[in-house]
């Protein structure tokens, strides 16, 4: 433990302050590490296979916390037990940072394995638990069969992270499935806010048409 702490703090930790966590209460502190440095240094504690994850003080800095993860499925090279880990581990997340980063180590995430795991992630109470949940299932936004299950079952949540998460998993879906995703938000149930988000993030994407654009804006004036 002592190498990684020299690795992302080789000056000392300095001053530790709480990032900007929009609509919602602090919940982690951070060294501000540049990411590229904190994946950098995991990739170096990789290098000795005795390094115990469990040693990470997970709950003082968001970069602690990030490296649990990073190492933690780097080391797992099978999709299952990669999702296994997450949500075993998923109540440690306390920033969006953490979540987020986690697909970029993800191996070959196929729906037929994923569908118990997004039922179960989404159905968990935290924030972040939750956030999981959408921010993984973008990685299968292509397969319209994953995109019709996703669309089915997203959980309204009105907290921020949730929400724009949920948002974000919508409109990655919509680049690829328009169709799909125009049904969804012209469908009556589900939060004005996140069609509204969704509907924002699509409009602000190069990869919608501009007369897609168009039918979004007819729909958001509908809300």
């Amino acid at each position: 433990m002592e190498r990684l702490k020299k690795l992302l703090y080789p000056n000392g930790v300095g001053k530790k302050e709480y990032r900007n966590m929009v609509g919602q209460d602090h919940l982690i502190e951070s060294a501000k590490i540049p990411v590229p440095k904190i994946k950098e240094c995991c990739r170096k504690v990789l290098e000795d296979p005795s390094f115990d994850i469990n040693a990470i003080p997970y709950n003082e800095l968001v970069e602690y916390q990030i490296c649990y993860f990073i190492i933690g499925l780097s080391r797992i090279k099978d999709f299952v037990l990669q999702l296994d880990f997450i949500y075993k581990n998923a109540y440690i997340a306390k920033s969006w940072m953490t979540t987020d980063l986690c697909n970029q180590y993800l191996i070959k995430p196929n729906i037929t394995e994923y569908k118990n795991y997004f039922l179960k992630l989404i159905k968990l109470n935290g924030t972040y638990e939750r956030r999981f949940a959408y921010v993984i299932a973008l990685k299968m936004a292509k397969d319209i069969n994953a995109s019709r299950f996703f669309l089915d079952n997203i959980i309204d949540d009105d907290r921020y992270y949730v929400l724009m998460a949920e948002a974000w998993l919508i409109a990655e879906i919509g680049i690829y499935h328009f169709d799909l995703v125009k049904t969804f938000l012209e469908m009556k149930g589900h939060l004005v806010e996140l069609k509204r988000k969704a509907i924002s993030k699509m409009i602000d994407s190069y990869r919608i048409s501009d007369e897609n654009k168009l039918l979004l804006n007819e729909i958001r004036k509908m809300l």
